[in-house]
């Protein structure tokens, strides 16, 4: 597929995706876990799976859901999202619609502009925790959405090597956030 298909493609699935978020929220649907299609709850929680013998941006799975979230942020600041898998992995966020610039605007306090690595207390249990920023109190109108792409690659950041290294694998699904 050529850049341009992969433009159209992506647009299309994130418009689905922020339509099929808002049907969700509006039909007052509930479910835990974040993912798209259904309204957010304010935490979600991925595991990521590799399978080595797969093409190199397909090796790696995120689950639920696909790795894609529409989460409400807490306006005490609770929310999290955490990744968790059996070896290291990082996560960059980056505009939906231009790969090139990074996002205008963070998810939360701790979130990196580059790679943010998962920590590793063993080489088999890593776990990266994205604090979000708080939400808007009950009662206010003015809310907020922001949403980006994140590239979840093993090991962290080896996509962006001039030349990736042979072990480099890599997934890119959709966060979207309500605050």
């Amino acid at each position: 597929m050529n850049e341009q298909g992969k433009y159209v493609t992506v647009r299309g699935a994130v418009l689905g995706i922020a339509i099929m978020g808002l049907a969700g929220a509006l039909a007052g649907c509930t479910t835990s876990g974040g993912a798209i299609g259904t309204t957010a709850t304010t935490n979600a929680v991925f595991g990521i799976t590799f399978d080595t013998n797969a093409p190199k941006d397909e090796a790696i799975s995120v689950s639920p859901g696909e790795g894609d979230a529409w989460i409400h942020s807490a306006e005490d600041g609770s929310s999290t999202i955490t990744w968790t898998a059996d070896r290291p992995f990082g996560v960059k966020f980056v505009q939906i619609d231009d790969q090139t610039k990074k996002p205008r605007k963070k998810f939360g306090p701790n979130q990196k502009d580059d790679w943010n690595a998962a920590d590793c207390t063993t080489p088999t249990s890593c776990k990266l925790v994205l604090q979000l920023d708080p939400g808007t109190p009950p009662g206010n109108k003015k809310k907020e959405i922001r949403g980006a792409k994140y590239i979840v690659a093993a090991p962290s950041g080896c996509i962006d090597e001039p030349t990736r290294p042979a072990n480099c694998m890599w997934q890119d699904p959709v966060i979207i956030v309500r605050y």
